[in-house]
């Protein structure tokens, strides 16, 4: 193996090297740009409601069709606390508070969504 051939070899791992930083970068500022939610919007089969992210309270969706699930609202994040559904994914999920947020529980049809509220007078 030449000298230039190794030269080449180790400017090409930079330049990848770099190119991952670069990426890893923008990947932060990413989510540090994301806004924290003011409210969360559950939507079920008994409708629309929305509930403030810095209000702590208990929501239960107790619809006998589709099945319960316990929400929790607690320190700015919101959570799916218990459910009734077989695989549990919802209940598993980390606890959300990011604007663009969701949590899904699709055997009973409940969707808990964090908006912000700059996001909602744009949407208005």
């Amino acid at each position: 193996m030449r000298s230039d051939d190794f030269l080449k070899w180790k400017k090409a791992d930079l330049y990848i090297i770099a190119a991952m930083l670069c990426f890893a970068a923008i990947a932060v500022l990413l989510v540090k740009g994301r806004k924290t939610g003011d409210y969360i919007v559950v939507e079920s089969t008994d409708g629309k409601q929305e509930y403030m992210l810095d209000e702590d309270r208990e929501i239960i969706i107790d619809n006998t069709e589709h099945g319960y699930n316990k929400i929790i609202i607690s320190d700015g994040y919101v959570r799916m606390e218990e459910a009734d559904c077989p695989n549990q994914l919802c209940v598993k999920h980390k606890p959300v508070k990011l604007n663009g947020e969701s949590i899904v529980c699709l055997p009973n049809k409940v969707y808990v969504t964090v908006v912000s509220k700059n996001k909602k007078e744009t949407d208005n």
